[in-house]
């Protein structure tokens, strides 16, 4: 699938750490035609290093 950005924000929340292991989420929060809203989170453990939501649209196939 091809794709384009058409938004995108991210937050740093705090610092990670060395040793643990960093753990990235993301999720679809609604669809509507060609345009997913996404958001991501990053972090390790209980600690929350950043944040992001973007609006992506689906390229047209050929």
């Amino acid at each position: 699938m091809s794709a384009i950005t058409v938004d995108l924000s991210m937050q740093y929340c705090g610092s990670g750490t060395v040793g643990p292991h960093v753990l990235a989420e993301a999720e679809t929060l609604r669809e509507t035609g060609r345009l997913p809203f996404m958001r991501l989170t990053i972090g390790e453990e209980d600690n929350l290093i950043a944040a992001s939501t973007a609006t992506i649209r689906k390229a047209a196939m050929p």
